[in-house]
């Protein structure tokens, strides 16, 4: 451990690592100092350490205290790490994918972990774009996700809480997959309207009406429009009042969405206006005009949309 400074002060169970100092790429907590077990680690442990690659962690340990493990203190200067090894011995934590797992109650086995006593997420260091929170998992720490580089995460069904700021200065975020509910949820792009729905996770696996409740203060088009087709299509604990605000802004806001839509050939969104039923007799002609003047093939889904349900609509009639 040349190179490796630490402090240590007394607990009841053995020794808890109070601060370090070092300049070296491979970190090795000891597993014990003054005779005594090491078996905790103090909060914001290795704070300032973006150089640090490698962070071996001894049998003994209990307890992981909040940030312990992140190395990142600046989006200027990211974390360098990319490897935390176990020991097998150890009752208290595994790893597995760049992720760090706390079973509270000593009782880790080999992961994955499904059949075996719910862990906590308690620190995410990876650099993937898609994440999936493991069946097995009941909560996620303080900061876990902090600075990740996710575009997409999938809550899985037993995840229970959310510890506070778990996903601070994730600002790749692009959609929440909550599979308890069956709903994706929509994150915009600015930085601060994400950390707005992000609170939404903390107290609860997720608070709809909280994020309803931000879709009148959104001053683009586009997170409006997209943040209705999200709600219209998975309305897990939408009132009849906001269902019908987000019906009426998408009909009223039509043509500006249609050339938005167009712009960004953004087909997805045509076909959520067309699945939700937003084309009229009154607006369908004035639709067309507009995907004119964009992809031939979008074009060709609203013409085939209007043939196929205007003619519904008439056979109907006639009945």
């Amino acid at each position: 451990m040349a190179g490796s400074r630490f402090t240590f002060e007394k607990t009841d169970e053995g020794m808890r690592v109070l601060t370090y100092e070092g300049d070296g790429r491979i970190v090795t907590v000891p597993g014990e100092a003054d005779g005594r077990p090491v078996t905790e680690l103090a909060a914001g442990l290795f704070r300032f350490c973006p150089h640090i690659e490698t962070i071996v962690l001894p049998a003994s340990l209990r307890f992981i205290g909040n940030n312990a493990l992140d190395t990142c203190t600046s989006r200027l200067l990211p974390s360098a790490l990319k490897h935390m090894e176990i020991p097998a011995e150890n009752r208290y934590f595994r790893e597995q994918d760049q992720t760090i797992y706390y079973f509270p109650g000593g009782d880790a086995g080999p992961l994955p972990f499904a059949s075996r006593q719910p862990a906590v997420l308690l620190r995410y260091y990876g650099h993937d774009s898609i994440f999936r929170i493991p069946d097995g998992v009941s909560g996620v720490a303080v900061m876990a996700f902090k600075d990740a580089e996710l575009r997409q995460l999938a809550i899985s069904p037993g995840v229970r809480f959310f510890g506070d700021k778990a996903l601070r200065n994730c600002e790749n975020i692009e959609r929440i997959d909550i599979e308890r509910d069956g709903t994706s949820i929509y994150i915009p792009a600015l930085k601060y309207r994400k950390e707005e729905i992000y609170e939404s996770l903390y107290d609860h696996i997720f608070d709809y009406e909280a994020y309803d409740r931000l879709f009148e203060t959104y001053p683009y088009v586009e997170y409006r429009m997209k943040m209705a087709f999200c709600r219209l299509d998975a309305p897990v604990g939408l009132t009849e009042g906001m269902r019908r605000m987000y019906r009426v802004y998408v009909l009223d806001n039509l043509p500006e969405i249609l050339r938005l839509i167009v712009g960004k050939d953004d087909v997805e969104s045509l076909r959520e206006l067309i699945k939700h039923g937003f084309f009229t007799e009154e607006n369908i002609l004035g639709s067309i005009e507009i995907m004119s003047e964009g992809d031939p093939m979008m074009l060709e889904l609203l013409l085939r949309h209007k043939m196929d349900r205007f003619r519904e609509i008439r056979e109907d009639m006639e009945l």
